[in-house]
């Protein structure tokens, strides 16, 4: 049974132990106490019953464990008597189970106890000791803080466990600094001075556990957090405090500290970094101290911002007004109160502020906000003498003439003594409170009057009700004072006696919208962009609410994942689930720690995820159905969970992802285990077409319970349902979860061939998300294909090949892709699989025309075509991603354009682009934009159509980011070409997107963009850079083999020789004509030769230039309208009339059939 007047001496509350006795409560009543209870008895202290209330919620739970075992157990030992400290109480040692927490752990020492020890007779080193340990004992629960152990002369603490607060470290580093002070200040003649000295380190540690037996039970506590503070106790000085970084780091400017140099502590791994503790910093507001040096800009609240100005304006005109900033923990209100203040010292506006500021801690000291604004206001500080206080508190009051007795009841307020010169009014209490109400109102009237006067009361939440009297006061006679009050409090604060009044304006702050919250974010990562997936992750976990992005994405930033580079961060690796920073921790924690009840049904929540059913939670929490009601009500009410519908048909969801990820984060692991086992039978219970339908949150409940094998199976099943709906990332991350958990099992058959079937998803999975040429997904391939041969898995190996020549293409490395297509088209025909068979056929085509063959290419292509049927070879699951018919179309146009047919080319581009939108398959609507649409319209030199190609390809990107980076690309270049102005800007954008595309190892575009980023310098008149850029090109080009535009390449090096003084264009013109005739790439021979011909005009070699224009030129029989063939027959027919030549009708054999005829004599020879 409980021991009241011991739990009420735990709680701080001792004052209370005869009322309790008095009116007759014990153990079995306490738990049903009400705050009506409360009143009845004497607890008149808001702040008191709230404590009181916390308290007996989480004795609840403990109290029925207690009653089950009471008729079984023998009698509890009688509590230790009333001079020695009290041990953990009843309640809490049959209270919460084991958890992960963030705590902070005080370590407290006696100097010199062993010299001590030698010195005292041992009754009255006890009496010392014990002195010591009642001292210590009373200011850790004064701040809140649970008395652990005492080990002989050390006092063991923990701020955070049981009950976490959200300003715990503030606490712990207090009440370090009070037991150095309260222990100085024993007076015990005996020992002589008592000195303490104490270690503060904060961090995660499982707590809980009741080590021991009976009496003896202590609650324990594993990790190197007490290890470290015990550490730095010992290394502190006599009387002085020592705290990790960690602490420092957590306090911000509430503290003065003195940073020391690194300790080297053994066993603790890295030097530790200690900080004296010197004292409090004086600074009031919470938000100055713990943000105001990191708080981002403001963003998002331009409207608030606006209002709060217009409310002013009147106040300044008189009519004081009044405004009620709402808004949950971290969403910006004081954030915003201090943009106001900034907005109006920016305007030079006459006028003045003052600020008072609740804290939790002073929840039941009478007019603390109001106290410690008057002693900052007089500049009061301990030091002083009473004279010099008296002296600096008249120099406040005086100047506005207040009656005498306001001076003497401020004095008396402040402790400042009056020294006979202001007597004390003799009044009763209660009367004498209300005259110093309307003293402290008369004086803000006063300064009203004498210029108009901003008032901010912030964290109404925490007052006292003295100071909430005092403003129920001032809210009343507002509207005749040039003041604006504004009052910042979270939704729990009852504002309803105000509400109504027409000079009060209640103004809700809701959490950020996506665009501003996305803002706010790349203004926390210094205006750089993060990595997309990085930036969803962030957005995603932080809800809009503005703290929560500014800490999580500073945690992010800080923590080693990413990687700075001038104009961006780059991820270094697999992106790990974020983890709660330590600054928003104890605040959500908090939240949970009401009762029991609320952490035990938020623990079952966040399990089942950030939304859960009435009927899951209620299986999976395992609790009776009134404390199930209980918990979930108090979770509600306090603003944690949303609930849509009436149990038992009910859906909850957590309000914040963090709250969820709270909730989860204290949870051991063998107890996460269990509730995942009872969520994933409850789901395959009460959702039975849940595997078929979301088999991955089975799976990830399996996973959790251990049940490797079947969550392998879900996580497979998931995988393939996604990549059948072209949900990539998905897929991606089920394939990649199941073979995680293959990791940890035996290696067998079994396990290879598993892994086999999910390496070639996940694989191309990898291709779209990644990009076609990731490394990443060349080393799936790679052991996919290495897994196969082990097995002699010849049906997987075809996938496996097409893959990797898919891969080899892309990174601009065609005769390899080809090698793998070409083994890929032997074994398909060995097995009579034709869909694998007309893959493999379109992926020579694709590597041939990168080789440079672009006849070699059509002969592939136009064979898929001629054998494609839809209902046999339409194949769009993992292991041919793309439809073939789709693909075949879309380098066909490529390749009919190269070879003199930019008509056909244009209609098979159009059929592809048109095939994919009807198909409406994110694989084959991208590879035909990039194909049939940016690649065929930039070989065509159609800025305006590879534009509006590539943009559609952007947008798309969303669903397959692999295509992000070439979009840009192409885009750039079009955007340079359309621009009416230089090409400067262009080349810029053009160079930093052909570098981000670069960088994920592709490169199958490069020399082409190379090309016409070299032809963009020449343009802008800087033909050295481009040059170099050319010779980038060609050098890649022999490395790679891919020759699709070499000759174009050859062609715009002599057009930029021919911009530099004395250079020598011809032997480029007559390279890339030799190149051309050698590949039968008609486009580029008439490129070529048309630069050619005119740099021969210029010589006035009139004949010889004719004679290599107009073959060339006679022999297209379509596509006149193309700018290259206008300009062929305008420079023909100019080249004749100085030559005399009579120009007719080409007699050239008809080639409508688009068959290629044999290659003409060189230029050289005609020379």
């Amino acid at each position: 049974m409980i021991d009241v007047g011991a739990w009420l001496r735990a709680i701080g509350l001792a004052q209370y132990e005869a009322a309790f006795r008095d009116n007759h409560i014990d153990a079995a009543i306490l738990p049903s106490l009400t705050a009506e209870d409360l009143r009845e008895i004497g607890v008149s202290s808001v702040g008191h019953r709230r404590r009181l209330l916390e308290a007996i919620a989480d004795l609840r739970p403990a109290a029925g464990r207690e009653a089950g075992r009471e008729a079984a157990a023998p009698a509890p030992p009688a509590m230790p008597a009333a001079d020695a400290a009290p041990p953990p109480d009843a309640a809490l040692s049959a209270g919460p189970a084991a958890e992960r927490r963030r705590i902070s752990v005080l370590f407290c020492d006696l100097v010199n106890s062993t010299a001590l020890s030698a010195r005292l007779d041992p009754e009255d080193l006890r009496e010392a000791v014990g002195a010591y340990h009642r001292a210590a004992s009373a200011v850790i629960e004064a701040q809140g803080g649970f008395v652990a152990q005492f080990l002989g002369d050390g006092v063991l603490a923990y701020f955070g466990w049981p009950k976490a607060r959200e300003d715990d470290v503030e606490r712990a580093v207090r009440a370090g600094l009070a037991v150095v002070g309260a222990v100085a200040a024993l007076e015990f003649p005996e020992a002589g001075t008592l000195t303490a000295r104490a270690g503060l380190a904060t961090g995660e540690v499982v707590v809980g556990d009741m080590l021991g037996d009976a009496a003896a039970r202590q609650c324990g506590v594993v990790g190197a957090t007490p290890n470290l503070a015990a550490r730095l106790q010992a290394a502190a000085a006599p009387g002085t405090v020592l705290a990790c970084s960690v602490t420092r780091g957590l306090t911000g400017a509430l503290f003065e500290w003195e940073a020391l140099e690194p300790l080297a502590l053994k066993g603790l791994g890295s030097d530790i970094a200690p900080f004296r503790l010197l004292g409090e910093s004086g600074v009031e507001s919470r938000f100055e101290a713990l943000r105001r040096d990191n708080a981002a800009p403001l963003v998002g609240r331009d409207e608030e911002l606006e209002l709060l100005l217009r409310r002013w304006r009147r106040a300044r005109a008189g009519m004081g007004q009044v405004v009620l900033l709402r808004g949950e923990a971290g969403i910006g209100k004081s954030r915003l109160a201090a943009a106001l203040r900034e907005a109006l010292l920016a305007g030079g506006e006459a006028h003045q502020e003052m600020a008072f500021y609740c804290s939790p801690q002073h929840m039941d000291s009478a007019l603390q906000p109001v106290v410690a604004r008057l002693e900052r206001a007089a500049g009061l500080s301990p030091p002083d003498t009473p004279e010099a206080r008296l002296a600096k508190l008249e120099a406040l009051l005086l100047p506005l003439d207040p009656p005498p007795e306001d001076v003497a009841l401020v004095a008396e307020l402040l402790s400042v003594p009056t020294l006979g010169r202001w007597p004390s009014p003799g009044l009763l209490p209660q009367r004498r409170r209300e005259k110093l109400l309307t003293a402290l109102l008369r004086r803000l009237r006063g300064l009203a009057a004498r210029e108009p006067l901003l008032v901010l009361l912030e964290d109404a939440h925490w007052l006292d009700p003295t100071t909430y009297e005092f403003l129920n006061l001032l809210v009343a006679e507002v509207p005749a004072m040039p003041m604006l009050v504004m009052i910042t409090h979270r939704p729990d604060f009852d504002t309803e006696a105000w509400l109504g009044q027409s000079h009060v304006t209640p103004m809700q702050i809701n959490r950020l919208a996506r665009a501003e919250h996305l803002a706010l974010l790349r203004r926390v990562a210094h205006g750089k962009a993060l990595p997309l997936e990085v930036e969803a992750e962030i957005l995603a976990r932080t809800d809009g609410v503005p703290l929560f992005v500014e800490e999580v994405g500073r945690a992010v930033l800080e923590g080693g994942l990413l990687r700075e580079e001038a104009d961006r961060w780059v991820l270094e690796g697999p992106l790990p689930p974020f983890a709660v920073p330590g600054s928003l921790q104890a605040s959500l924690v908090a939240r949970l720690d009401r009762s029991a009840s609320v952490r035990e049904v938020a623990q079952a929540g966040a399990v089942l995820g950030r939304e859960f059913a009435h009927d899951l939670v209620e299986a999976v929490a395992g609790l009776p159905a009134a404390k199930l009601a209980e918990g979930l009500a108090q979770l509600e009410a306090t603003g944690l969970l949303r609930r849509i519908g009436t149990p038992p048909e009910a859906r909850y969801a957590f309000k914040h992802t963090l709250v969820q990820d709270a909730a989860y984060g204290i949870l051991l692991r063998e107890r996460r285990r269990d509730l995942h086992r009872r969520a994933a039978e409850a789901i395959g219970r009460l959702r039975p077409d849940a595997a078929e339908r979301d088999p991955q949150i089975l799976a990830h409940h399996r996973a959790e319970a251990g049940d490797a094998r079947a969550a392998i199976e879900l996580y497979r099943r998931a995988g393939e349902r996604s990549a059948s709906r072209s949900s990539l990332h998905e897929a991606r991350a089920h394939f990649t979860a199941a073979l995680g958990l293959l990791d940890g099992l035996p290696r067998n058959e079994w396990r290879d061939r598993t892994e086999l079937e999910l390496q070639i998803p996940l694989a191309s999975a990898t291709t779209w998300v990644e990009g076609q040429a990731a490394p990443a997904a060349g080393r799936i391939y790679a052991r996919a294909r290495q897994l196969c041969r082990q097995l002699a898995d010849v049906e997987r190996l075809v996938p496996v090949l097409a893959g990797l020549a898919v891969h080899h293409t892309n990174r601009g490395e065609p005769e390899t892709a080809c090698a793998a297509a070409e083994e890929m088209l032997r074994l398909a025909l060995a097995q009579k699989d034709a869909a694998a068979e007309l893959s493999a056929e379109r992926l020579i085509g694709y590597a041939s025309v990168k080789k440079g063959q672009p006849v070699a290419a059509r002969r592939h292509l136009e064979r898929v075509l001629d054998l494609f049927d839809p209902g046999r070879h339409r194949v769009l699951g993992t292991s041919f991603p793309m439809d073939t018919r789709i693909g075949a179309l879309s380098w066909l146009a490529n390749t009919l354009f190269i070879l003199g047919f930019p008509d056909q080319a244009l209609a098979r581009g159009g059929e592809a682009l048109a095939d994919a939108r009807r198909l409406q398959h994110i694989q084959s609507h991208t590879a035909a934009l990039v194909a049939g649409g940016c690649s065929l319209h930039c070989l065509m030199r159609d800025p305006a159509a590879t534009r509006a190609h590539a943009e559609e390809l952007e947008a798309l990107s969303t669903k397959a980011p692999a295509f992000r980076d070439v979009a840009r690309v192409y885009r750039s270049w079009a955007l340079a070409m359309l621009s009416g102005g230089g090409p400067e800007e262009g080349i810029a954008r053009m160079q930093e997107a052909l570098a981000t595309y670069r960088a994920g190892g592709a490169g199958t575009v490069v020399p082409q963009a190379l090309g016409l980023l070299a032809d963009l310098h020449r343009r802008a008149g800087w033909p050295e850079r481009g040059l170099a850029l050319l010779d980038e090109a060609l050098a890649f080009v022999e490395r790679g083999g891919e020759r699709i535009c070499e000759a174009e390449l050859h062609r715009t090096r002599g057009e930029l020789l021919l911009a530099l003084p004395g250079g020598d264009a011809e032997p480029c013109f007559l390279r890339a004509i030799e190149l051309a005739r050698l590949q039968q790439a008609r486009m580029w021979e008439l490129r070529a030769g048309l630069a050619l011909a005119r740099l021969w005009r210029g010589r006035g070699w009139h004949r010889k230039a004719h004679d290599l224009l107009a073959p060339v030129q006679e022999w297209f029989t379509e596509g006149f309208t193309l700018p290259e063939l206008a300009e062929a027959r305008a420079l023909l027919d100019e080249l004749g009339a100085a030559t005399g030549i009579v120009r007719g009708r080409a007699s050239a054999p008809s080639r409508r059939d688009g068959r290629t005829p044999e290659p003409r004599h060189s230029p050289r020879g005609s020379a």
